[in-house]
């Protein structure tokens, strides 16, 4: 599941610049048998509200999730990867400069 950068971006934008839904305030049961049929609707309106925040923020942190697995975490292994090949080089070079260094000093003291 692939997604563009700026939808990820917008997604998690969205995720993180709340605090997320707040569960509602629901009718306890003891006051359940007293309540309005307005009352009900209202109490209904604001679980499916809720629901719905719920799961938006779900989606968006799922997509923000896939994107991280599937996009960010193979390039950089991609790149702890070239830079352990760069370091190993890297760590050829040194050793081969020091072998140089040291097949001088020991030219040096056999004049």
């Amino acid at each position: 599941m692939m997604h563009s950068n700026a939808a990820v971006a917008a997604a998690a934008a969205a995720v993180l610049s709340t605090s997320g839904p707040t569960e509602p305030d629901f009718i306890s049961e003891e006051e359940l048998p007293r309540a309005t049929n307005e009352e009900l609707v209202e109490q209904i309106d604001c679980a499916i509200r809720f629901l719905n925040e719920t799961s938006k923020r779900a989606n968006a942190l799922a997509m923000a999730t896939d994107y991280v697995k599937f996009t960010k975490l193979p390039r950089a292994k991609q790149n702890v990867e070239r830079l352990q090949r760069e370091l190993a080089a890297a760590q050829r070079e040194l050793a081969a400069a020091q072998e140089e260094v040291e097949d001088g000093e020991m030219a040096e003291t056999t004049l």
